[in-house]
């Protein structure tokens, strides 16, 4: 379940690099609006944990209509991402593999066309890191573009199978995490 969380986090650092229009400009995360939150269910209960921590960059270029972004990058320490309950901490930095694989990484794949100005809805392409396992992702976001700020929002949906993750079991099992969480993205870039 971290590693939905985790992956929804490089989505949206992704996402918020491919949203700034400034010329051939190196990007980076900042503002006060950024958070990752993942959801998920349980055989008993649906939970929530958040990332508390993680980088993004990239590079936006051009002008106008022809704004693009390329080598968006997320990273995060995956023991970042934690709850209010320090047992469910615990069973997903286990299924994280956090001692074993402690980062959660995406690199974009291309590029993608950006707003000049406006909303636009868009996937990013990337390869993303969970515990160990590089898959290729695409996720999609919603970019908003204006002045001196660029938002990106989005939802994605991961399954920890995907990234040979065993959803984390409580009580002898009889009380199991659903293989599916929704990663819940708000970044912000400052131009």
């Amino acid at each position: 379940m971290n590693k939905y969380a985790l992956h929804t986090v490089l989505v949206i650092a992704i996402s918020l690099i491919c949203t700034t229009s400034i010329k051939a400009q190196s990007l980076t995360l900042t503002g006060n609006n950024n958070k990752v939150t993942v959801e998920g269910t349980s055989s008993v209960h649906d939970w929530d944990m958040v990332l508390s921590q993680f980088k993004a960059s990239g590079e936006y270029n051009g002008s106008g209509e022809s704004t693009t972004i390329k080598q968006a990058a997320f990273e995060a320490k995956a023991e970042n991402l934690s709850s209010d309950n320090s047992l469910m901490d615990k069973k997903a930095h286990d299924a994280l593999k956090v001692k074993k694989h402690p980062e959660i990484s995406f690199q974009q794949i291309g590029e993608v066309k950006v707003p000049a100005s406006g909303n636009k809805s868009l996937s990013i392409k990337g390869n993303l890191t969970i515990a160990g396992k590089t898959n290729e992702v695409t996720t999609p976001v919603r970019v908003s573009n204006s002045g001196d700020k660029v938002a990106i929002e989005g939802t994605a949906t991961i399954k920890m199978t995907d990234f040979d993750m065993e959803p984390p079991t409580a009580m002898f099992g009889t009380i199991k995490a659903g293989d599916e969480v929704k990663v819940h993205f708000t970044f912000e870039f400052t131009k």
